[in-house]
């Protein structure tokens, strides 16, 4: 059952409307509308923790393992990163329909697939921080008769001034 499904049924069993909820958790109705409806998840944990308290219920029931993913990118990355994961895990699941992996193998397969997004995203330095970035850029762009490049380490070039060079440049606290 979907983390939406979850919110209908425990909302439904406490005869609540979707407004009276989202008025004791203290967020707009629009945004519970979007949780029952799958269209989006909580960026926040703290969510999720105030639905359970509400509910008597465990956030691990709530989230399920799809759901973690979801949530802990939309956490890291914002609500872009969250949509994102969400659609990989989707298609993943429609892998699984045949019911061939155990839900063990199932898990792997979601965990792997998270940790490959994100050493994905990682290597766009929009989200890299401290990181190397690699770019490419032509060597007649760059000085490379100055002794300060050099001496820097941060310009590497083969002398030709019409071939590409890759060079990395670390970023700065």
């Amino acid at each position: 059952m979907s983390f939406a499904d979850k919110l209908k049924e425990l909302r439904r069993g406490a005869s609540l409307t979707q407004a009276e909820l989202a008025k004791k958790l203290g967020i707009p109705l629009r945004t519970y509308q979007t949780y029952e409806a799958g269209v989006s998840y909580p960026k926040n944990i703290e969510i999720y923790s105030r639905l359970a308290a509400f509910y008597n219920v465990s956030t691990d029931y709530l989230l399920g393992s799809e759901e973690r993913y979801i949530t802990d990118a939309a956490e890291r990355g914002g609500t872009r990163a969250g949509r994102q994961v969400a659609e990989l895990l989707s298609r993943a699941n429609g892998l699984f329909a045949g019911g061939e992996l155990s839900e063990e193998d199932k898990e792997l397969v979601m965990k792997s697939l998270y940790d490959i997004y994100w050493d994905a995203k990682l290597k766009n330095s929009k989200y890299a921080k401290n990181s190397v970035v690699n770019a490419s850029i032509k060597a007649d762009k760059i000085d490379t008769d100055s002794d300060d490049n050099q001496d820097r380490g941060d310009v590497v070039s083969n002398g030709d001034k019409n071939s590409n060079v890759t060079i990395d440049i670390k970023k700065r606290k």
